[in-house]
């Protein structure tokens, strides 16, 4: 059985603390063809249900950018900032200090989504799942505070081993369904290698030459012109991006080559036709990526996946080879990652 949470939090961390409007959904089969039928078993608003904590703010700021950011391994970031050489002891020091502050933000909201205010609607939540249950948990917010919190490590994900958390946009309308690569028929990716200075995209290249039931187009440091001709004039069922991207003043840039970038609004048109065309798929296999990730929220792409902070190149190689290999293999997009 298939259900849908749809989970939205309202409000602020520091300050105000949050009302969450909670929307479960059980998903089951329909004769009419790619027409399921969703029940709503539970709709419910709740104000004042997690309180303000401005310690968690606080201490998830102080471990993002002053612990895990000045690491200094390579990552899919186009700042490339100059490494300073440090004694080994030192270095391990700084990645115990950021281990030990990653544990810390994990046990602060455990106790916050533990919270007295928070236990009827987590109880609500959990008498209408069962453990068996492919869940898609959809976290239906643009906070950039609680987009960075460790959803995953919440006691509930781990009591419902089906269930994986998503952000989900606030004007998107999801569909109770999670879409699966298309059998027999083969699936198209355009596969776009931007600039990749001190990072290997070569084996983000092998991975996917090697994917089953895979027809790949590589756009290798190309042009503007070149990638806008590859989205208006084919059709593709997952768009993939590899190199050096981030996000200024809002704006986030992908890096095509050493000397040029898009912004989304260049891109937007291209995209726009790329959806209608049948895009089921775009990965942002880059650092840095919720500023991409706002821009795009009003493209419906149905599934997008942009990394949050900015990753060593090797974590970023990791993902891509389990998730795409999965997903590839027939696992739902939810199930894959």
């Amino acid at each position: 059985m298939t259900k849908l949470v749809i989970f939205r939090p309202v409000g602020n961390l520091e300050t105000q603390g949050f009302s969450v409007h909670l929307i479960i959904q059980e998903k089951s089969d329909s004769s009419a063809e790619n027409q399921p039928t969703i029940h709503t078993l539970l709709d419910l608003d709740q104000t004042n249900a997690l309180p303000p904590n401005p310690e968690l703010a606080a201490h998830l700021h102080h471990h993002w950018l002053e612990l895990y950011r000045p690491l200094g391994e390579p990552a899919r970031t186009r700042k490339l900032k100059a490494v300073e050489v440090e004694y080994e002891g030192t270095l391990k020091q700084r990645i115990h200090d950021c281990k030990t502050s990653a544990q810390e933000l994990r046990d602060r909201m455990k106790a916050w989504l533990d919270s007295d205010s928070f236990h009827s609607l987590d109880k609500q939540l959990r008498e209408n799942l069962n453990p068996d249950d492919q869940i898609q948990f959809l976290i239906r917010t643009e906070d950039p505070q609680l987009l960075k919190l460790p959803w995953q490590e919440w006691d509930f994900f781990h009591h419902y081993s089906q269930a994986e958390p998503a952000r989900i946009p606030l004007q998107s309308q999801p569909t109770g369904t999670s879409p699966k690569t298309p059998h027999p028929a083969k699936i198209r990716i355009l596969a776009i290698l931007g600039h990749s200075q001190d990072i290997d995209v070569d084996k983000d290249r092998k991975l996917l030459e090697n994917l089953p039931n895979t027809e790949t187009t590589f756009l290798v440091e190309k042009t503007h012109q070149e990638i806008n001709d590859q989205l208006w004039e084919q059709s593709w069922d997952i768009i993939f991006f590899a190199g050096h991207s981030e996000t200024i003043n809002d704006t986030g840039r992908i890096y095509i080559n050493p000397t040029d970038y898009l912004t989304v609004n260049e891109l937007w048109c291209a995209l726009k036709k790329a959806v209608k065309r049948g895009l089921k798929l775009a990965i942002f296999n880059s650092c840095d990526g919720l500023g991409l990730a706002q821009q795009l929220d009003d493209l419906n792409i149905p599934q997008m996946i942009v990394m949050r902070e900015l990753i060593p190149d090797k974590v970023a190689q990791a993902f891509l080879t389990y998730f795409l290999t999965e997903f590839a293999g027939g696992q739902s997009f939810h199930q894959a990652g």
